[in-house]
């Protein structure tokens, strides 16, 4: 992956040290990851990238992640009201308001096989989806950037506090 990143970026890569193990419980919808860009959590560089790695197969039914196809092109969303980090915690929902680029974009998944990477951009908008099946999905985020770009303290804390 860092091989990887490094020929997308043309030059060495800082790999974020926040990685985040999500556990996605059969029947979750209320609670999953709902549609939102990584750049108002990561900020720094906007050309962090966001590499999404499910923990053995994870079919469409099981509730991979869905991405707004497209969405990478509009640049940062406006934040749905109450949607903030106003409290200063890092725990509050970042949702974005994708009304005026909704007849532009469409949202996408795929099933997803061990060892499949999702590479996107801070900016794509993306929500994690209902995990209709009998198993639990295991996933992991990692955020990497280009080494020589600057790298918000925010994108080196622990995830939540």
């Amino acid at each position: 992956l860092l091989g990887a990143l490094g020929k997308i970026f043309g030059e060495a890569v800082l790999m974020h040290p926040r990685h985040i193990c999500r556990v996605h419980f059969p029947g979750q919808g209320a609670n999953r990851t709902l549609p939102h860009q990584d750049y108002p959590y990561v900020q720094g560089s906007d050309r962090t990238l966001t590499n999404w790695c499910p923990l053995g197969d994870v079919p469409a039914e099981m509730g991979p992640l869905a991405i707004l196809v497209g969405s990478n092109k509009y640049g940062e969303r406006r934040l749905i009201e109450g949607s903030d980090l106003s409290d200063g915690s890092n725990n509050a929902p970042l949702m974005v308001d994708v009304s005026e680029i909704r007849d532009k974009c469409w949202w996408g998944t795929t099933d997803f096989s061990a060892g499949d990477v999702l590479t996107f951009t801070s900016y794509t908008v993306h929500m994690g989806l209902h995990n209709a099946m009998n198993e639990v999905r295991l996933s992991l985020d990692c955020r990497a950037q280009p080494l020589s770009e600057e790298v918000s303290a925010r994108a080196l804390e622990p995830n939540w506090q």
